[in-house]
């Protein structure tokens, strides 16, 4: 049914990644402060805080990590309304945590090397760079409840 926790968990999934997608001026996701180069890396974009200097970085840079967060939301949405049949929920919901887990590797082993290996500089961590473990979360917890519908389902098929 679409009023269970499972859906609830999926849409807080689904919100997380929109609200990791929305460029906050003042809340990026890691800061760089560097003798050369200050750069405050967003999810859709890496500013450069220095007037008149270009970014050290291409603007399709952060692509990849836009176009994971976008599917990922995409198909939170889509298991929350795959309702009706839970065997499919449940493959939709493995694929989005599979993403995730890929999404939460490219951004800290990926991303954040490249940022650190051109500048030379330690990033400094904001709230939001969490947010994918947040996704993980939410879609594992949003998984164990599917399951157990499943399985409270299947165990009143064997009483009848």
């Amino acid at each position: 049914m679409i009023q269970r926790i499972q859906t609830v968990f999926l849409a807080l999934a689904a919100i997380a990644s929109t609200l990791m997608l929305i460029p906050f001026k003042k809340m990026p996701l890691l800061n760089i402060y560097g003798e050369n180069s200050t750069l405050n890396f967003h999810s859709l974009y890496i500013e450069n805080l220095i007037p008149g200097e270009a970014s050290p970085f291409s603007d399709y840079f952060t692509w990849p990590l836009a176009a994971m967060l976008v599917l990922i939301t995409f198909l939170s949405i889509i298991a929350i309304f795959l309702y009706k049949n839970r065997s499919t929920q449940m493959l939709w919901i493995k694929i989005n945590i599979l993403l995730t887990i890929f999404l939460v590797a490219g951004f800290f082993f990926g991303y954040v090397n490249m940022l650190e290996d051109k500048t030379g500089v330690q990033a400094i961590y904001h709230m939001n760079s969490f947010i994918p473990a947040l996704i993980l979360f939410f879609l594992i917890l949003a998984y164990r409840g599917v399951k157990k519908d499943d399985k409270l389902i299947k165990s009143m098929d064997r009483i009848r």
